[in-house]
């Protein structure tokens, strides 16, 4: 429900967007996790190329000043006679050192970030800004002046400084690297006024007891340092310091250190002269100075060459994230273009054929997406509707010119059913005078079948009275007279009975014709005419038999008429001769006999006619009967006629129809 819902509210463009879009924002999210990871990467790189670059700075201070403090112990030493030129020179770099801790301040992010730090840079610059007052002491010579405990303190702070720099630093590596310079500084520091002190000591050959204890101190401190540093250097730079010691100025000095330590006399110090003490000194410095550099080197160009790395990854990781970005939205853009531009095409397809009806319209979808499979089923069911539109056209134009043919069809059935209706009454008109003809006939067969009882009884009564006969003669060619006219009237008769049976037999042949016409209609209504055939085919079969009895009945009379005449014949003989010779009598007696026998047949098919008249009404009843059915059949015959042409008026109303709503598409074939 929730998708189907989904999917009638959301746009597919949309759809895509939203379904991009969150992987985006996921790669968006982790992309900018790892921008800021470089960055912090780059953050920390810079911090420690910041923290290494404030190492350089502070060492810069402390060693400038540290070289500064023993120019001025020399300078003070030679009351103002030596050392002058390089004191300048070297206080000219002190003051260089100065300006770049200075501007180190100012630029330096990490002073801003680290209030400990800015106070560590803060204290030191304190302390420089009494640099002038001390310089100026040194310069009147006055033993007040504090050089050696004011240069001394300054390094003290600035290495303290970088004390206070390490606990901000969270690469332990880094730490680890940046303690060991802090220790070799402060060993260098240490040496530094353990060779003033000790110069000052054997320069004058004595020591303070003050003095003697910090040296004392100097050397102890030393001592630490080189263990603090055994233990906490870094690897290789442990191998590099275990070379230094193996130095041999290295091992004189820390000889000569012992055995200032081991004096007797403070007032009598024993030593080296002050120019050798001081040459072996500064070369133990020198060399803790050149690893100091080494590692202070090496650890700038770590620092540097992190940060590099780290703003390259930064910069690769921008990059990246960028054209990733790009890519996908560039991808996406062009996708959801492209879907829309598909989607816009099937849509005016569709919209062209619903409003338009143009079926015409294809996608010309090819590609194997979804989209590509949903044009290629649209194209091809268009295909299909054009198809089926143009095999519908065709199919109406069909129909329609198969519905006139049907309705002028069902115009002909009609009036053929209706000239065979008319023609069935008049079948069934003359059926019924053909009863009223068989009636008649039965009724003449009737009147015969008398007379010719009649005649055989007089037969009868002529053998009976042959006697009589003679004896009346002339009373017998009175009777032979009436008999001839009774013959005649038998002939008339029997004439008659022709002529009704031509009436019959035309009769007969009209309900054949009549028959055969309703046959061959009733074929051409096809199934509605069916049944009124078969009625068709058994009127004509009784037509046929009620002409074949009639053409029976026909010779029968014939017959009849026959005998009529030759009775006519031999009765016109015996009245003439019957008055001329009694001895005709036999021959009489014989034509009588002859007669009697004659009357006979004449009553037999007198009889017969009467049967084939009496059959001929019942046929004649069968088929009127079979004729009220025929002209029933013909009534449902018109009554289906009727429902055909309205069918087929509503046949052609639809196909006009159809035809209309079809007409108004245009496909290819179009």
């Amino acid at each position: 429900m929730l998708g189907s819902h989904f999917q009638l509210r959301v746009k597919l463009t949309h759809l895509i967007a939203f379904l991009v879009f969150i992987p985006l924002l996921v790669l968006v999210i982790m992309l900018v996790r790892a921008v800021l990871a470089a960055h912090q990467q780059v953050a920390q790189a810079e911090d420690r190329q910041s923290m290494v670059a404030l190492v350089a700075v502070m060492d810069g201070v402390a060693h400038q000043h540290a070289v500064e403090r023993g120019l001025t112990a020399g300078f003070l030493g030679s009351k103002g006679t030596k050392l002058r030129a390089e004191l300048s020179s070297q206080r000219a770099k002190a003051d260089n050192a100065e300006r770049e801790l200075a501007e180190y301040a100012q630029q330096s992010h990490l002073v801003k970030q680290s209030p400990a730090i800015e106070k560590a840079i803060v204290g030191v610059q304190r302390l420089l800004r009494e640099k002038g007052r001390v310089r100026q002491l040194v310069d009147r010579l006055d033993p007040s002046a504090g050089a050696f405990a004011y240069y001394s303190n300054v390094n003290r702070q600035a290495l303290n400084g970088l004390q206070t720099a390490m606990l901000q630093l969270s690469d332990p590596t880094l730490g680890n690297e940046v303690e060991g310079l802090r220790l070799l500084l402060w060993l260098k520091e240490r040496a530094g006024q353990a060779r003033g002190a000790m110069n000052g000591a054997y320069a004058s050959r004595k020591v303070s007891p003050l003095k003697f204890a910090d040296i004392q101190f100097y050397i102890n401190e030393i001592n630490e340092l080189q263990k603090l540093i055994d233990m906490r250097m870094p690897q290789p730079w442990q191998g590099q310091y275990q070379q230094i010691l193996q130095q041999s100025s290295w091992r004189q000095v820390a000889q000569l250190e012992q055995e200032f330590l081991a004096q007797a006399n403070l007032n009598a110090v024993e030593g080296p002269e002050p120019s050798v003490w001081f040459g072996l000194a500064t070369d133990r410095i020198k060399l803790i100075k050149a690893e100091a550099d080494q590692l202070s080197a090496f650890l700038s160009s770590q620092a540097t060459e992190q940060a590099q790395d780290s703003r390259q990854a930064l910069w690769l990781y921008v990059v990246l994230s960028v054209l990733m970005v790009v890519v996908v939205v560039v991808i996406t853009s062009a996708t959801m273009s492209s879907t829309a531009r598909r989607v816009q095409g099937i849509r005016n397809v569709l919209a062209s054929a619903t409003l338009n009806k143009d079926l015409s319209g294809r996608t010309k979808e090819t590609a194997a997406d979804e989209l590509g499979v949903i044009g290629s089923s649209i194209d091809q069911m268009m295909q299909e509707l054009s198809d089926i539109i143009d095999r519908v056209v065709e199919i109406s134009t069909n129909t329609s010119a198969t519905t006139a043919q049907i309705d002028d069809a069902s115009n002909r059935a009609s009036d053929c059913t209706s000239q065979h209706h008319s023609q069935t009454d008049q079948i069934a008109s003359a059926i019924t005078e053909m009863a009223q003809s068989s009636e008649e006939i039965a009724g003449l067969t009737e009147k015969t079948s008398v007379l010719t009882g009649e005649a055989e009884q007089r037969g009868s009564f002529s053998q009976n009275k042959t006697a009589e006969a003679k004896q009346s003669i002339e009373h017998l060619v009175a009777s032979l007279s009436e008999s001839n006219q009774v013959v005649n009237e038998l002939a008339k008769t029997a004439e008659e009975v022709s002529s009704i049976l031509d009436t019959i037999s035309g009769i007969s042949e009209q309900t054949n014709l009549l028959a055969l016409n309703a046959a061959i209609e009733a074929a051409r209504a096809g199934e509605l005419g069916r049944g009124f055939a078969v009625v068709a085919d058994e009127v004509r079969s009784l037509a046929t038999k009620s002409q074949q009895a009639t053409e029976e009945i026909r010779s029968v009379i014939g017959a009849i008429h026959n005998s009529a005449e030759s009775a006519i014949e031999h009765m016109s003989s015996s009245v003439e001769t019957g008055g001329r010779s009694m001895s005709l009598f036999d021959e009489s007696m014989t034509a009588l006999q002859e007669l009697f026998e004659e009357i006979q047949q004449v009553r037999s098919m007198n009889e017969q006619i009467s049967t084939a008249a009496q059959e001929q009404s019942c046929v004649a009843q069968e088929i009127s009967e079979r004729v009220v059915d025929a002209v029933a059949y013909s009534n449902q015959t018109l009554t289906a006629v009727a429902e055909t042409r309205q069918i087929s008026g509503e046949l052609k109303k639809s196909g006009d129809e159809l035809m209309s709503r079809v007409a108004g598409f245009h496909t290819l074939a179009k």
